[in-house]
């Protein structure tokens, strides 16, 4: 069995450091488990050693990641270590606890008093999701940078915050709406040039073949103009699952545009005459499920900017950058070699890799990039009105001429120097990658 220690224990998962496989000092994630257990004198341990053995298995879906991590972990140093576990047992402590680690100021309130200082400053739970690293700078490692901390943060920025957060996940989703409502134009115009009729006739009756759930979807798409005047535009009575196109691509959903890419591609190629647009499509046929991953987070509510900024995003983040080149495969990205070259004139050839896979190793941060890149490389061509749309809603909600924060006309640059200059703040990390794209064009 591999071999390692144990280097950094939390309530409920650790990290074991291992040159059990190619390189040096691996670190692997690992689960705190019921039997690692122990309780003394009313309280309760992690019970460990330091050197372990363990099984490497692969797991999926953590954060839209597959990583590694370690399993069926077995103590076999010689000396018993013991770590308490020290979790907080109310949301007052919760709040409090993370209101310290972050600098902000709350009063020395208890119970009900400390509840209503919560609402009085229209604090709420979900507001502890930008209390993390990467929106924030841990108090310690600002007493480390600084020396001197004079003042604390106001809990009302988290409110602005909040609600920054809320407009740029209103922005994405239309953002991504109107690439799907362009893709989907697109065929429905791709379906009526010459032969295009038949094809699209074609791709609806391999679909329909392809997949039970077409039937349902086709049904669905006949009904929209059943016992309708416009019904006449088309006719329904060569078969039962004769549909227009267009009726049809209204009913699919975001991650199913993948297929009518490569049905199109199939067919076309098989003709000889692939268009240069569908040439493109196909070449970023993996954004879409990116997009949709980003476009979920932002439907569901949950927060993008922690999401974006999160150093944790990825379980095995130490384990893919001590070797990236062989380990990863940013380099397969086909924004990899663009912003390769980017990076290259503005001399930073030597941390490329760690930059491009810092954007491409979290979900959040590599669908942006790519939605910046769908825009440029296909909208423009395909829509140029809502290509030039996109452009000034971008630069409205990432600029400001204004000083004062009006909560009706949030801006990105609104949520402030989080960061306190220790690290690049959050709304910079954003527009940077952004213009990272931009720059390609």
């Amino acid at each position: 069995m591999p071999i390692g220690k144990i280097i950094s224990l939390e309530n409920n998962y650790g990290i074991i450091s291992t040159n059990s496989f190619k390189f040096k000092d691996e670190r692997i994630p690992f689960e705190i488990e019921k039997r690692m257990l122990e309780k003394k004198n009313g309280k309760e341990y992690i019970k460990y050693t330091i050197d372990v053995e363990f099984t490497l298995k692969n797991s999926q879906g953590i954060r839209d990641r597959d990583i590694k991590e370690a399993d069926n972990v077995q103590f076999v140093g010689e000396k018993w270590e013991y770590q308490e576990r020290n979790i907080p047992i109310t949301f007052q402590e919760i709040v409090k606890r993370r209101l310290d680690e972050y600098n902000f100021y709350y009063p020395k309130l208890e119970g009900k008093e400390f509840d209503r200082w919560l609402d009085k400053n229209d604090f709420q739970p979900r507001m502890l999701e930008y209390l993390v690293p990467g929106i924030f700078i841990p108090k310690e490692i600002l007493k480390i940078r600084l020396k001197n901390i004079d003042s604390k943060f106001n809990v009302k920025l988290l409110f602005v915050i909040d609600r920054i957060d809320i407009q740029f996940r209103k922005n994405i989703l239309s953002w991504i709406t109107n690439i799907e409502n362009g893709y989907k134009a697109y065929f429905s115009k791709l379906e009526a040039e010459k032969n295009g009729k038949n094809i699209g006739e074609e791709i609806v009756f391999a679909w329909e073949n392809s997949k039970p759930k077409m039937k349902k979807l086709i049904r669905r798409a006949r009904n929209k103009r059943k016992y309708r005047i416009f019904s006449n535009e088309f006719d329904y009575i060569f078969n039962e699952n004769s549909v227009p196109l267009m009726d049809l691509l209204e009913q699919i959903e975001l991650n199913e545009l993948s297929e009518v890419i490569s049905l199109f591609y199939t067919r076309y190629d098989e003709l000889g005459e692939v268009p240069m647009i569908l040439k493109k499509m196909k070449g970023c046929i993996g954004f879409i499920g990116d997009l949709c991953a980003i476009r979920n987070a932002a439907a569901h509510g949950r927060s993008i900017l922690p999401a974006f900024m999160d150093p944790d995003y990825n379980g095995n983040w130490d384990l893919e950058f001590d070797n990236i080149e062989i380990r990863g495969n940013v380099e397969s990205w086909i924004l990899y070699e663009p912003l390769k070259r980017g990076l290259n004139e503005k001399g930073l050839q030597k941390h490329l890799a760690q930059i491009v896979n810092t954007i491409y190793g979290n979900p959040i941060r590599r669908a942006w990039a790519e939605l910046n890149y769908i825009y440029f490389f296909i909208i423009e061509q395909i829509e140029p009105r809502n290509f030039k749309i996109f452009i000034k809603e971008v630069k409205r909600f990432f600029y400001k001429d204004k000083k004062d924060i009006n909560l009706l006309d949030l801006h990105l640059l609104d949520m402030g120097d989080t960061t306190l200059g220790v690290s690049t703040e959050p709304y910079n990390e954003i527009i940077q990658e952004k213009f990272a794209i931009w720059e390609l064009f």
